[in-house]
């Protein structure tokens, strides 16, 4: 047998968030994908693990994405909501699968939440005091609600911070350095009681009648009955918490003490402290929690001290409270002489007790092991003189082992000695804190094996990521590379070498130079986030040349990228319908270049329309299946093509669709679709302030008629336009116009066709050739489902797309149709898990 330990998986997922910010950095980015629909949007495919898949087809369906920074990334822990009347486990060194385990729990409290460990769930009741971080500090080492569980408080999740990270099933981590700083290695915070024993008889308090008797600081006179214990039976004791009780006794006085045990099988509390008696009949009333009940049974279970020698001998006494508060010694001879009852201790008490002093005589805590300083004390459940409660006084430190013994008189007298007997029976263990202390490592205590990203997509960025259409996965990428960007320099452009590599040193940004033209250094494969400078801060260094120069502007952010491709069309031919292009059809143009695009068509004796885009067909004796990505008279063309298909009648090799079954006789099989290109319509005439380049050619004469619109630019009047016959020159879009520069001095205008539009593709295969170029090539492209037709007369170069191919895809995810709106935000959880 083998076994990956928990902090395997943390340490996995530490590096992973470190990989974030560290110096030599991953750089990630979330993605949406595929515009097109699932064969069934309402019940998306789960993603599949071939290689084809995770990451070819995840490059054709990219459409957009987002850098994720390093405050986007957060540790995150199971989300256990406290509630009311829910038993929570315990911390516990020695228990098995403890991760799996509510051992620690989010406290809502002034719209935080607040993660508390518990280090005692008070034998296992429900909990019904809830914790809350106003009541505590990161110091502290023991913070105990009234139900009896103790927590540790370990940190806080702001509003923003939950909104930002938290799920119904994780919450982030956000460390807390006060509570890693205040950490003790080693303490005990808990010692639980694995069985009560029995015979510990030999308990006991009262006051100090004389301290340093004689001078003597290790003797101590004691007044005994004064301060007992009682043992209250009430009619019902639900409501009572360990607080202050009161109840009037026979002769109108008021009986007064503190509950510092509850035993709900039998409607019984133990009450301490003491001053008068506790008569059956009265009333017994909780101070703090404003409970009340009958008395059906009260006794004195602590009469005077015992007079018989020795009877608490090794026992533990322990001031409880008044002067000298809080210390804790050993009782090494107890002496009785008439009614003067007197104890030997191990250590002096300093400061003394002094006659208001109340101590506490009972069962000694001996702890052996390899660390120093923790004790405890323990309550007796009078009802059967076990062992009732282990109250931890301190903590210690250092410990990986500690075992535990409970020693104390039974009052049993050996018959050869005269002197009382000891018990050890009862059985406890000490639970040691974890390496460090509880709060020293919040992520392996908590078992933070899961890492969050939360960002989002907000419509403030539709000017750099689309706010149209819808997607169906998102990805977490890393590493990719962006192409098309230009910086703006102080020196010559040339002094750089092109295809070298240039580096920023103070970003860690890379490129290499593809073009250089007067100020301005174009690049590809840029890798990290160039930042403008000095000759000191940001310059960029050629790797071959050596030269260096000051950045004054880089043309875009790699913060986002939008992979799809965006043309301006003139729209030829709107299709036998008029109603032109439509949002996610398929468009090809047609070429000599076959694609290896898993597209084929399929001719059918019915019409194609018995169909519909985005349903699978199956093929019935060959099994084949495909999607359909469009439909036009009795044509199907489909992708995702899985088997061959052929040709049949209505009894061989006919197919059958998803949706309705229908089904039909496959005529034709075409696995030859021709063409330069292939897209999806992912959005028409977008809005979006593009550059558009593109080549022109003017017409010769010019004539102005309604297919054109002539406006004056600069200088150039209206005339001079006819100089510019036959010229070639690059198109840019200003708004809604198409604005010519011509290449020579022949002067500037606008020319717009009045039918033209901006049209943005994704999932696109090949490359999509300019119409009407200097060869005279009019290179249509056709709607595949509307058979509108339109030629290209202008590409966006300037977009900002990544390098198609680069990086890897770590994750992906499908869901429903997700449908983008300038008007709305999307907000993105994603939790990965080791």
């Amino acid at each position: 047998m083998k076994l990956i330990t928990n902090k395997f998986k943390t340490h996995a997922a530490r590096q992973f968030l470190e990989s974030f910010d560290e110096a030599a950095n991953t750089i990630y980015y979330v993605a949406g994908h595929r515009s097109t629909a699932f064969s069934n949007d309402a019940s998306p495919p789960d993603p599949q693990t071939s290689v084809y898949d995770t990451h070819y087809t995840l490059y054709d369906e990219l459409v957009f994405g987002k850098h994720v920074t390093p405050n986007d990334v957060k540790f995150m822990i199971r989300n256990v909501p406290w509630v009311s009347g829910t038993v929570y486990d315990m911390y516990d060194d020695q228990m098995e699968n403890l991760e799996t385990k509510n051992f620690f729990v989010s406290s809502i409290e002034s719209g935080s939440r607040h993660v508390f460990k518990c280090l005692n769930n008070n034998g296992g009741i429900a909990s019904t005091d809830q914790p809350l971080f106003s009541e505590t500090a990161p110091d502290d080492e023991v913070y105990i609600t009234t139900d009896g569980y103790q927590w540790k408080y370990m940190y806080t999740v702001s509003a923003a911070n939950y909104n930002k990270f938290a799920t119904a099933q994780y919450i982030p981590v956000i460390e807390n350095a006060d509570v890693t700083a205040n950490a003790v290695n080693g303490s005990i915070e808990t010692i639980i009681i694995e069985s009560p024993g029995s015979l510990y008889n030999s308990y006991a308090s009262g006051t100090f009648k004389e301290a340093a008797v004689g001078g003597n600081t290790l003797l101590y006179s004691l007044n005994g009955d004064k301060f007992a214990d009682w043992l209250i039976r009430v009619n019902d004791v639900t409501g009572f918490i360990e607080e202050r009780v009161t109840s009037l006794n026979t002769n109108g006085t008021t009986a007064r003490g503190v509950v510092v045990a509850i035993f709900e099988a039998n409607n019984t509390v133990r009450v301490t402290n003491t001053e008068r008696n506790f008569v059956l009949g009265q009333t017994l009333d909780g101070v703090t929690s404003s409970s009340s009940s009958t008395i059906a049974y009260a006794e004195r279970v602590t009469d005077a001290l015992s007079s018989d020698r020795d009877y608490y001998k090794n026992n533990s006494i322990y001031i409880r409270s008044g002067t000298g508060a809080g210390q804790l010694r050993t009782i090494t001879e107890y002496i009785v002489s008439g009614d003067e009852r007197r104890v030997y201790v191990n250590t002096p008490f300093s400061p003394l007790p002094t006659k208001t002093s109340i101590f506490e005589i009972g069962p000694r805590v001996f702890i052996r092991g390899d660390g120093a300083n923790a004790n405890a004390i323990v309550t007796v459940d009078p009802s059967a003189n076990g062992i009732g409660d282990i109250e931890i006084l301190n903590s210690g430190t250092g410990y990986t082992y500690a075992d535990v013994t409970i020693i104390a008189n039974t009052g049993l007298i050996d018959i050869d000695t005269g002197l009382a007997t000891s018990t050890s029976s009862a059985r406890a263990r000490a639970i040691i804190s974890p390496k460090g202390g509880h709060g020293s490592d919040i992520v392996n205590e908590l078992y933070a094996n899961r890492v969050g990203i939360g960002m989002q997509f907000a419509n403030t960025e539709n000017d750099t990521i689309p706010a149209t259409n819808d997607y169906r996965k998102l990805s977490l990428m890393k590493d990719p590379l962006s192409a098309n960007i230009e910086l703006t320099i102080e020196t010559s452009a040339t002094n750089f070498t092109a295809g070298e590599t240039v580096v920023q040193a103070n970003t860690g940004a890379t490129g290499t130079v593809v073009n250089r033209d007067g100020v301005t250094v174009r690049l590809s494969g840029v890798r990290g986030f160039f930042e403008t400078g000095n000759s000191t801060v940001n310059y960029i260094t050629g790797q071959s040349s050596s030269e260096d120069a000051t950045v004054i502007a880089i043309s875009k952010s790699t913060e986002t990228f939008d992979q799809r491709q965006t043309f301006q069309v003139d729209e030829t031919y709107d299709g036998p319908t008029g109603s032109g292009f439509i949002l996610d059809e398929l468009v090809v143009q047609s070429g000599l270049q076959q694609l290896a695009s898993g597209l084929i068509a399929i001719t059918l004796e019915e019409s194609a329309f018995i169909y519909s885009d985005g349903e699978v067909v199956t093929q019935s004796n060959t099994g084949a299946t495909g999607l359909i990505s469009a439909r036009y008279n009795n044509t199907l063309t489909l992708s995702n093509v899985d088997g061959d298909f052929l040709p049949g009648n209505n009894t061989v090799n006919y197919i059958t669709g998803s949706l309705a079954s229908v089904e039909a006789t496959v005529t034709n099989v075409d696995r030859t679709i021709d063409a330069y290109a292939t897209g999806y319509v992912h959005s028409i005439n977008s809005s979006a302030n593009l550059n558009v380049e593109a080549t022109v050619s003017v017409p010769d004469p010019l004539t102005i008629g309604p297919e054109y619109t002539i406006v004056s630019l600069g200088t150039t009047t209206q005339n001079d336009w006819n100089t510019l016959a036959g010229t070639t020159g690059v198109v840019y879009l200003v708004g809604d116009t198409f604005v010519a520069t011509a290449t020579n001095a022949d002067g500037t205008g606008v020319v717009r066709l009045t039918n033209s539009s901006v049209i943005s593709l994704a999932n696109v295969k090949g490359f999509f050739a300019v119409s009407d170029d200097a060869s005279g090539t009019i290179n249509n492209f056709t709607g595949q489902s509307s058979r509108a037709i339109a030629k290209i007369t202008g590409r966006a170069y300037d977009q900002n797309y990544l390098v198609d191919g680069s990086g890897e895809f770590l994750y992906v995810e499908h869901f429903e149709p997700i449908v983008r709106a300038d008007d709305q935000t999307e907000k993105v959880k994603l939790i990965i898990e080791f």
